[in-house]
């Protein structure tokens, strides 16, 4: 799918990292926090196309300082299992 590795909790993907940098999950609740700070969001190239993941940036000051990168971590770690449980409620559906 892409040229990384993803960051999981309790198997859940939050993150990756790609080209040496790393990308969050975001989702509705907390993609504002990336993009207020103009954070750009993950995509590769499939077919000639750029896809777009639901993976942004993480900001500078979190790769610098392990207690703002363990808060945004766990941003997306909520959005994750958010994902997660999204995908168990639409199976149940069907």
């Amino acid at each position: 799918m892409f040229g990384g590795f993803g960051i999981y909790c309790d198997e859940k993907m939050f993150g990756l990292v790609s080209d040496s940098e790393l990308f969050l999950k975001t989702d509705k609740h907390n993609i504002s926090k990336f993009t207020e700070l103009d954070l750009k969001p993950f995509t590769y190239q499939r077919k000639g196309k750029h896809i777009a993941l639901s993976y942004y940036q993480a900001p500078a000051l979190a790769i610098e300082d392990p207690d703002i990168l363990l808060e945004w971590a766990e941003l997306s770690i909520a959005a994750a299992n958010r994902d997660s449980n999204k995908a168990v409620d639409d199976k149940n559906i069907s």
